[in-house]
């Protein structure tokens, strides 16, 4: 199982769920200007994130920092 942090909640998904969503950024990314223009080349990707939330239980995060060291 993999841990996916979405919006600051944590998802259980399946395995090769990091890989489907890193490959769809990197499709989302290479689609044309046309499509980044009319804002579809990432519908795709947010189908999928959207799926993700729906579908599967949500564990809320507190206290995620971040530091520039």
């Amino acid at each position: 199982m993999e841990k996916i942090v979405i919006n600051g909640d944590l998802y259980y998904c399946k395995d090769g769920t990091d890989s489907k969503i890193t490959n769809l950024l990197e499709d989302a990314n290479k689609k044309s200007n046309r499509d980044h223009e009319i804002c579809i080349a990432y519908d795709e990707y947010n189908q999928f994130i959207q799926n993700i939330i729906d579908t599967k239980k949500k564990t809320f995060l507190n206290g995620i920092y971040s530091t520039n060291y």
